[in-house]
């Protein structure tokens, strides 16, 4: 059941954070649905009880997705990116989820989104692989 409800909202995420990017859609949808997909799952998993908490995840999530640090670098920096999408969750760590799972994602999301955008030269695909892993 556990492995079902990740791999759903692994490909909403995809779903979601490639609509973002894609012609005709607002950046939103990735922004916000990623984030509210990701908190979904973690209140299924782990309960919800420390509503403040999952605000700022979402917060810092919404945030972190929201730029590619060209402003920080001077180019679209999706190993920063990665990196700061991992990092947002740090505050779940208050709600139960387990430091070594954030950590965990925190590296999975910094060598995947920078793998991704210098291997992939499809944005279609490279974008429904950056979504998949902000949930994985």
């Amino acid at each position: 059941m556990i492995f079902l409800a990740i791999a759903i909202a692994c490909i909403l995420s995809a779903t979601l954070y490639r609509m973002g990017g894609a012609k005709g859609f607002n950046t939103k949808f990735r922004d916000l649905g990623c984030p509210a997909v990701l908190l979904a799952l973690v209140m299924l998993l782990f309960g919800i009880h420390k509503p403040l908490l999952y605000l700022s995840f979402f917060v810092l999530s919404w945030m972190a997705l929201s730029s590619y640090w060209d402003w920080l670098f001077g180019f679209d920096n999706f190993w920063f990116h990665g990196f700061m999408c991992g990092l947002a969750g740090v505050p779940l760590i208050w709600c139960g989820v387990p430091w070594w799972i954030i950590l965990t994602r925190t590296a999975i999301c910094t060598v995947g989104m920078g793998l991704a955008s210098k291997a992939i030269d499809n944005a279609v695909i490279e974008e429904l692989g950056r979504g998949f892993l902000f949930i994985l």
